[in-house]
């Protein structure tokens, strides 16, 4: 059931995309002239909004009662660490924090050399 649920949310989402392809196009434009404009426009856009992702690490609290220790017996003994992973990294995703003014800036920057953004039709 779970499998049949998964490929039908599979095929509709697959269905309501092939109709949003869209393109760069500009009227006498070659591939090659408009690889090279989005070349150009990539690059300023990069300049002014270089890939910046949020700080890397973020930390585990101190341990605040004896419920956050964790301890091994070895050989009679136990060994407890009550610091737990005190300064572990976070294993989140980093996000780009310009990515959305890096792709605006691209889009403004096609769009002034006259190409529009239109409905892919083949």
């Amino acid at each position: 059931m779970v499998r049949f649920a998964a490929v039908l949310a599979l095929s509709i989402m697959f269905i309501g995309c092939t109709g949003c392809a869209r393109e760069w196009s500009r009227p006498g434009t070659t591939e090659q002239e408009l690889s090279g404009d989005k070349l150009t426009c990539e690059q300023d856009a990069m300049k002014l909004y270089p890939v910046t992702h949020d700080s890397p690490l973020t930390y585990r609290p101190m341990a605040s009662s004896k419920l956050d220790t964790s301890c091994v017996q070895q050989t009679g003994f136990n060994n407890c660490d009550t610091a737990g992973n005190v300064g572990a990294p976070s294993t989140e995703a980093q996000s780009d924090v310009n990515a959305y003014n890096r792709t605006a800036a691209v889009k403004a920057c096609l769009t002034s050399k006259g190409y529009t953004y239109t409905k892919v039709t083949r």
